[in-house]
């Protein structure tokens, strides 16, 4: 399972600096054009995951 992990180098820095918008679903449109036939799934820190 692919997982991506984002990086923040604080509110201030990926905004200014590094010109970054953390929102999931701009990952999520991202694999949807690369890949259309795989599915991804945004889950929030600490929620479960079952197998």
């Amino acid at each position: 399972m692919p997982i991506h992990h984002a990086f923040t180098g604080g509110p201030l820095r990926d905004r200014l600096l590094l010109k970054k918008d953390p929102r999931p679903e701009m990952y999520v449109d991202a694999a949807a054009d690369l890949a259309p036939d795989t599915g991804v799934h945004v889950w929030s820190p600490g929620e479960p995951l079952d197998l």
